[in-house]
């Protein structure tokens, strides 16, 4: 998003092209892309508003997945203290790992 953001594209325009266009452009745009009523949303959430100051979106104190709240410390210590796998496995395996637990599965 930063990127898009340096190269001329407004706040807006960046976190669309990050939220709403994928889920639009991968048929999931009833169900993502957007917070709404009745859609699936997990929440970044960002201490500052980025439409005015568009670095605030690192700041991120919060993380809400599938209901849960992952506050920044958490997430920031249980890297920390996370054994490495013994294999570290192809870019698949880390693709595949990430989608268990996630909203994004196609068809279910």
């Amino acid at each position: 998003m930063r990127a898009l953001h340096a190269h001329g594209f407004t706040p807006a325009q960046a976190l669309h092209c990050a939220t709403a266009a994928p889920a639009r452009l991968f048929g999931l745009g009833h169900d993502l892309g957007t917070v709404e009523p009745g859609k699936i949303a997990d929440l970044t959430v960002v201490d500052g508003d980025p439409f005015t100051d568009f670095s605030r979106l690192v700041y991120t104190p919060l993380v809400l997945r599938e209901g849960i709240a992952h506050h920044q410390a958490d997430l920031v210590d249980s890297r920390e203290t996370a054994q490495p796998s013994p294999r570290a496995g192809t870019w698949l395996d880390v693709a595949r790992h990430m989608r268990q637990g996630s909203c994004c599965r196609p068809g279910g």
